[in-house]
């Protein structure tokens, strides 16, 4: 029993890990799409910079709202369809909330 519930706190924190780095790997492949693929003009711009500068605030949101909309209590070989719309709306509901951020860049 013990041996199980690690397990269940691992597979959560793995889940959380990916979470990250997948907000970070979008922001980045964003900015560098912005800029046809160059590293150099991505790197040199001022959206990255800004982007640097807000990174905490939408990495803390959005992981403590997936959190609190409990999106990592799923067991993923029995998701409905139900859960795949409760994980949709709980993706769209961290645009609104970073609003406040995106607007003192």
């Amino acid at each position: 029993m013990e041996n199980t519930k690690q397990e269940g706190i691992h597979a959560k924190l793995v889940f959380i890990l990916l979470d990250a780095v997948f907000v970070l790997l979008c922001g980045f492949l964003a900015i560098l799409f912005r800029y046809d693929f160059s590293f150099g003009q991505a790197l040199e711009s001022r959206t990255f910079e800004a982007w640097i500068h807000y990174l905490p605030a939408e990495l803390a949101i959005t992981l403590l709202l997936f959190f609190f909309l409990r999106m990592y209590r799923f067991v993923w070989h029995s998701v409905d369809i139900y859960d795949v719309l409760f994980m949709t709306f709980a993706v769209i509901s961290t645009f609104p909330a970073l609003i406040p951020f995106l607007q003192q860049i």
